[in-house]
This record gives C-alpha cells, structure tokens and sequence, in this order.
C-alpha cells in the first residue's frame, strides 16, 4: 500500500568517543566528523567537509568556528550543493526559519565524547509531497546506522535516527492503526535494501509494545527494545509525522534540549549494552565452570578410587582454580567499571532536562511522561535485572568454591582408600611370599 508525505527529512543524533582507553582497538579521534562527511556526501550528492567548518582544538562546547563561546548551540547551515550559509545572512539566528530551508549540523562536544546533530533533506525529495518508499534514498548500503563496523567499537557510543515529516492535509483524520502503517512504511522504507529479520531489528518490538503516542501534538512512533536479550540489537529510532507546520516548528525551537535529550540516552544505553555483554562472557565462563564440576561429579559417582582416578582429579584442582580467579576477576569488572554511576548520573541528567522542558511549558504533562518512560520504567527495569543477575553470579562463586573443597576432599578420601588398598595388598603380597617360603621349605625337607 502507498502512503504519501510531506518534505520528509532524517535528523541524525550521534555521539562518539574523545579519547581511547583501551589500545586494543584502532581509535579515530575524527571518526564521527569522517563518518558526517560521509553521511551527507552520499545523500546530498555532493562533496562535503565538515572538518573545514569546525575546531577540534577549541575548549568551547559548539566546535563550529564562527560562532562565539556562549552561543553553545548554534548548527553550521548548508545548502543542497554544501554551500555554506553565512552567519551574516541570519543575524537574527531565526533557526526556525534556517531549518525549514537548508540542511543543518551541530557539533558539540563535553570532556569525554563528540555529538553530532545532523539535520539532512534528500535534494530530490525536498519540499514536496513524496511517496514513503522513496525514505530509501535517504540510507543506501545502510549508511545511517553507525558503529556495524569492528573498528567502529572504541569511537563509537551510541545515536537515535528520526524521521520527520508532515502529513497531507486529507489524511489527518487517519485512526491511529492507520498513522501506525504509515510509520512502519517509513522504517520499511528505509530500510529497504535489508532482509525482514534485519529490519525487524530496528523496528519490531516498540511497534509491538509502545504504540503511538503525541509529541507536540503529533503522532511519534519509537522502535527499538531495551529488552535484556535484545539489547546489543538496539538502534534507538522515531518517526514523527507533524500535523502542520507549527508543530514542526516547535522542534526545531527545541533542538538544542533534543541534542542534550538524545546524549543522555547515548550514553545510557551505551552503559546496558556493556553491562549486558559483561553478563555474557560471566555466563559463559559460569558455564564451562559448571561443566568442570558436573565432570567431577560424575567421576567421583561412578568411579572406584584408582591411580587413573585420582590423577583425574589433582587435574582438575589445577584447572578449576584458575578458572574461578578468571570468573572472579569478571564479576569484579562490573563494578569496577562503574557502570551503574555512569547510568544513575546521565538518567538523573535526562530527568532533569525534562522537568526543565516542562516548567518552560514545551512539554506538558502527557509528553512529560512519555519520554521519562526510558529512564522510570525500561532502564530501571534492566537495573534491578542486572543487580539480581551480578548477585547470583556472586553466589556462584560460593558453589565454585565448595566444588574445589570438594574436590580436594576427595582426593584425600582416594588417596586414603588406595593407600588402604595398598598396604592390604602389601599384606597379601607378604602372605604368599611366607606361604611359598614354607611351601619351598616342605619340600626340601622332604626331599632330605
């Protein structure tokens, strides 16, 4: 089925890494702003630059060179051939306006990570009426979605990807079913040149789960699961679909406190997904070492005590050992790496930014409760998850320690038995050696 909207553009959030601290990884301090280059190179058909526009050796928040220190916020515009818009043709800085009519970038930075807020209409798709499945112009060979890469792994820290666009004026009387297919379109669309399991990637679960809710007055539609076994999957993606231009308007009034919106949650989601991957290598390590035991247990249930035997088991109490101070070690990182102080303080941050968005009136209370659903409801739920889930990975290591205690134990007990065995049969050995001795000695006398 067809669906049509208005001037569809695609506002790319997106945060990496300042310094490397972890050498086994290639790291690119310029990695987001090659990765901006390319992005808007292939959609506008142009060739582009961003590192011409900015300073990376500012100690300013806003990277781009011509604005002042306080003007924090202030993107760099650009028109469909990449030509610069100057400062002084918008002394006014109506961004509102500069929005509207020409594609946009932020570059910020803080003391730790780089963001990047890319604001991007397609050249043949601008201020028109368009078909959705035209969105796949916007991601050829999936070049929105970041960080796929294995050299990507230490620069890159997370990004949301929204779709926003107008709806015709004949379809807003469209149920919420019908607003709904409309927006899963734009993620198909988009999303074009993938296989239906890679699509529902993006797309499959908050379609399922979260509806559609209202922002600013307009249907949003949110895609992607902080769900635990789902997590290292999870591409934060909306698609808004604006009633009419002042809604529009409105976010591009606010897109600073989006910017700031969409970091806290970078760095969030950037924190569960290495819980979530800590949590893997500890079960995995959890795995083989229960595997060690269940084999102990099994020797020691069906195996008499024999040199074979006991041999068996000194190897395993080298092995298990070493396998608990790995596992160890592993359940210590992730309270090592502060993972959950790292989270608490930026869910504290996007907290506030929201509270702030409503006492100046641009949220109220309906909005105000759906995008603090992420930090009240999904985060705190993967939180109290991963604190039952460390727990009983500490108390797995109590059964490691009693299985070595264990196995120690009977090594004694097989050690005993045999040098048991052995005396009696030293015994027995002694016996018929005395027997044969007399039997010998019978028979000399005999023979005498």
């Amino acid at each position: 089925m067809s669906f049509d909207i208005y001037e569809p553009r695609i506002h790319l959030f997106a945060f990496s890494n300042k310094e490397n601290f972890d050498t086994s990884n290639k790291f690119y301090k310029t990695w987001i702003w090659h990765k901006c280059n390319k992005i808007v190179s292939t959609i506008t058909r142009q060739n582009f630059n961003i590192l011409e526009q900015i300073n990376l050796d500012t100690s300013n928040t806003n990277l781009i060179k011509y604005f002042p220190a306080n003007d924090i916020y202030h993107p760099h515009f650009f028109d469909q051939n990449n030509n610069h818009i100057p400062n002084h043709l918008n002394p006014n800085k109506n961004l509102i306006l500069q929005h509207k009519n020409y594609n946009s970038i932020y570059a910020i930075q803080d003391d730790e990570n780089y963001g990047l807020g890319l604001n991007l209409n397609h050249p043949t798709l601008a201020n028109q009426k368009v078909e959705v499945s035209q969105l796949r112009f916007f991601n050829p060979d999936n070049i929105l979605i970041l960080g796929n890469e294995e050299d990507d792994k230490k620069n890159f820290v997370e990004q949301t990807l929204l779709i926003t666009a107008r709806i015709p004026e004949e379809d807003r009387d469209k149920t919420d079913r019908e607003l709904k297919n409309i927006a899963n379109e734009c993620i198909r669309a988009l999303f074009q040149n993938h296989t239906n399991n890679q699509r529902n990637r993006y797309y499959n679960y908050y379609r399922l789960n979260n509806g559609m809710k209202k922002l600013f007055n307009s249907p949003i539609f949110e895609y992607g699961s902080l769900e635990r076994n789902n997590i290292s999957l999870y591409k934060n993606i909306f698609v808004w679909l604006f009633y009419d231009e002042q809604e529009r308007d409105k976010f591009y009034k606010n897109y600073n406190h989006f910017l700031d919106l969409f970091y806290y949650r970078a760095k969030i989601t950037s924190e569960l997904k290495k819980i979530r991957h800590q949590e893997k290598l500890i079960r995995q390590d959890l795995k083989e070492i229960n595997d060690q035991i269940d084999s102990v247990n099994y020797h020691i249930k069906n195996n008499k005590a024999t040199h074979k035997e006991l041999s068996f088991l000194k190897n395993k109490l080298i092995i298990l050992p070493k396998m608990a101070r790995e596992y160890g070690k592993k359940v210590g990182r992730i309270f090592d790496l502060e993972f959950r102080t790292v989270i608490e303080d930026n869910m504290s941050f996007y907290n506030d930014e929201l509270i702030d968005l409503v006492h100046k009136k641009v949220l109220n209370e309906k909005e105000f409760q759906y995008l603090i659903k992420f930090t009240e409801k999904a985060c705190n739920k993967f939180l109290d998850k991963a604190t039952a889930t460390i727990k009983y990975f500490e108390y797995s290591s109590t059964r490691t320690d009693s299985a070595i205690a264990s196995v120690r134990g009977q090594i004694a007990i097989e050690q005993t038995e045999l040098e048991i065995l052995r005396q009696e049969l030293e015994k027995e050995s002694q016996y018929k050696q005395e027997i044969t001795i007399l039997a010998i000695g019978s028979g000399i006398a005999a023979g005498e």
